[in-house]
């Protein structure tokens, strides 16, 4: 006994799964909206001094001294006294992948903070993360992948 099966009706749904297949290995064409969606983000981490889980912890009055730009009395912006930091941000689309980057070497301190003793001296620096993906970014980059594969099924 033989049992034959026809597939000519799959066809349909082979083609589907192809053009599917080939939107899957083809990403690249949306990493670029998707990393100026990170970088949007993380802007405004800084000009909202937080994420939109947890504000900044504020500056300590000696940092306010301290401060260049503004010799006392200027804008006590957190993470912005010369705006290095945040010029330093930049977003990076490769062809499988979106993200935004620094490349300052004192970044990771701000991030995630330090602690540390020098000279008998207790130096502490909040954690202040400003590489944050807000919840409506994290949204809107949901939304434009599922319209993304949705298109054209």
């Amino acid at each position: 006994m033989r049992i034959f099966f026809d597939f000519s009706s799959l066809k349909d749904l082979i083609k589907k799964i192809e053009i599917k297949q080939k939107k899957y290995n083809n990403v690249r064409v949306i990493m670029p909206q998707i990393a100026t969606l990170l970088y949007k983000s993380v802007m405004d981490n800084f000009n909202k001094q937080g994420t939109d889980e947890k504000s900044w912890q504020p500056l300590s009055e000696i940092t306010i001294r301290k401060r260049r730009k503004g010799k006392g009395k200027g804008s006590i912006k957190i993470l912005m006294d010369t705006g290095t930091l945040r010029r330093s941000i930049f977003p990076v689309a490769k062809e499988k992948e979106a993200l935004v980057y620094t490349n300052l070497n004192y970044a990771p301190t701000h991030q995630f903070g330090l602690n540390k003793t020098v000279k008998g001296r207790k130096i502490t620096i909040p954690a202040r993360p400003f590489l944050h993906l807000r919840r409506e970014y994290k949204e809107r980059i949901i939304e434009l992948l599922q319209n993304y594969f949705k298109k054209d099924n």
